[in-house]
């Protein structure tokens, strides 16, 4: 994975989740040293592809479900226990759209890659490895003492 991919997607992290929803994301080295040890069974997952003549790509940022309720109700000024299931989700559709929206405009000064709909669901099962396994590049970062799971992937190979 090209580096500007990897720096772009940790820079539009930082910018959407400090901007939009009042959260600084920071690095978790203790998810780092063991990821398979973190549950991510509820947690939320947005995804969005992007394809090129030459390739398909998929970002993924998932995070607890304390998270995504936070980010919910920080993008509509609502307190988080008022929020619906279905209003979170679709908040956290829309964060994954501006996560890949900032990368994109980051790494593709040409416009040669078309960005897909935004995906989002709650996981059922797994680990924080297997959110990271196989994938181009990952990061694991965290939100006030939170986890966060980064990746890109590539498809159709």
């Amino acid at each position: 994975m090209d580096q500007d991919w990897k720096k772009a997607l940790r820079d539009s992290i930082s910018e959407v989740f400090s901007t939009m929803f009042f959260m600084v994301p920071e690095d978790n080295p203790d998810l780092a040293a063991a990821p398979d040890k973190v549950s991510v069974a509820g947690w939320y997952q947005g995804s969005m592809d992007f394809s090129h003549p030459d390739a398909e790509l998929e970002v993924t940022v998932c995070t607890p479900a304390e998270v995504a309720r936070e980010l919910a109700a920080n993008i509509l000024a609502g307190e988080d226990d008022e929020l619906s299931a279905g209003q979170v989700l679709d908040c956290y559709g829309e964060m994954i759209n501006m996560v890949a929206g900032g990368l994109l405009t980051a790494v593709d000064q040409k416009g040669e890659w078309k960005m897909g709909l935004p995906r989002k669901q709650v996981l059922k099962a797994g680990n924080a490895a297997q959110l990271a396994a196989g994938k181009l590049h990952h990061q694991f970062l965290e939100v006030d003492g939170r986890p966060l799971v980064a990746a890109i992937a590539r498809r159709g190979s």
